[in-house]
């Protein structure tokens, strides 16, 4: 699938369930996605959002619910980010404060010096920070979690 390089939104379940779904890049011009619009595309692995700029400065990781996904690289501006995933690769802007969902079993890299405020749990991750920062994230994660210095 390749997106027009206009598109500006993405509908609620507007492709869930699309087994063989494949997706090369997403547009800039993307600044919303409806929930679950990509919930049960297993053969999506590998999602690079980070030049887009979504609406509101949200993102739910239920977008892409049931998926097989290996690594994401969440939208550029991000400040608060929700819903579950496990077992994935993500990629941070500097600009997330709040993470409100559960991340488990996961390679989690930030480039920011404070880490965001977590309000749910995260265990079993390997959290990469800024060097000289793992105290700082340690004191959010906590002792459930690996930490790898960039």
């Amino acid at each position: 699938m390749e997106f027009p390089k206009s598109i500006k939104a993405i509908d609620s379940e507007a492709f869930s369930g699309c087994g063989n779904l494949y997706i090369e890049k997403f547009p800039q011009s993307i600044s919303l996605i409806g929930a679950d619009a990509f919930a049960g595309c297993n053969s999506l692995y590998d999602i690079d959002l980070s030049g887009c700029s979504f609406n509101g400065n949200k993102f739910n990781f239920d977008i892409f619910k049931d998926c097989n996904l290996h690594m994401i690289r969440l939208p550029y501006g991000t400040e608060t980010v929700t819903g579950d995933i496990e077992n994935c690769t993500v990629f941070f802007p500097n600009t997330v404060k709040v993470i409100n969902g559960s991340l488990d079993r996961c390679k989690l890299h930030f480039t920011s010096k404070n880490p965001p405020t977590l309000k749910r749990s995260g265990y079993e991750n390997t959290i990469y920070v800024p060097k000289n920062c793992t105290t700082a994230y340690y004191g959010t994660w906590g002792n459930l979690n690996n930490y790898v210095e960039e």
